[in-house]
C-alpha cells in the first residue's frame, strides 16, 4: 500500500511540471477554436457590463457560437438579470469574443444586449 502511495505521488509530482513550448502552442491552438471557451468568456465579459452582475443567470449553452475567423467567435446566448428597478429580465446578447494566444486572454468588443 505504501509503495502505490508513494509511486502515485511521484506520478502527479511529474505531471505538474512547467508546460513545455510544444504543450503551450497545442493548448493555445485548441483554445483559439473552443466555442465553449468563448461562450464562458463571453459570459464574464457580459457580466462586467450588467447593473446588478451578481444576479446574472445565464443559459446552459449559448443559443449560438460561431468561429468567425483566426480565433474570434461570435456568441449569441440568452441570460436573466435584475434591471435598474430590481426585476429580473431575460435578455440575449451578442458579443464577439477573441482569444489572444500570445497572453492567454479573451477580449470581449461589439456587445449587443437586446
Amino acid at each position: 500500500m505504501r509503495r502505490i502511495l508513494v509511486v502515485a505521488a511521484l506520478l502527479a509530482a511529474v505531471g505538474c511540471g512547467p508546460e513545455s513550448p510544444e504543450q503551450k502552442a497545442q493548448r493555445a491552438a485548441k483554445t483559439c477554436v473552443d466555442s465553449t471557451w468563448a461562450w464562458t468568456m463571453s459570459q464574464r465579459y457580459v457580466r462586467n457590463n450588467l447593473k446588478s452582475p451578481s444576479s446574472a443567470k445565464f443559459a446552459a449553452l449559448p443559443l449560438r457560437a460561431n468561429l468567425l475567423s483566426g480565433c474570434t467567435h461570435e456568441v449569441v446566448g440568452e441570460f436573466e438579470a435584475q434591471n435598474s428597478f430590481g426585476a429580473m429580465i431575460k435578455q440575449r446578447f451578442s458579443a464577439k469574443m477573441t482569444y489572444d494566444p500570445a497572453n492567454n486572454t479573451w477580449k470581449g468588443e461589439d456587445l449587443s444586449i437586446f
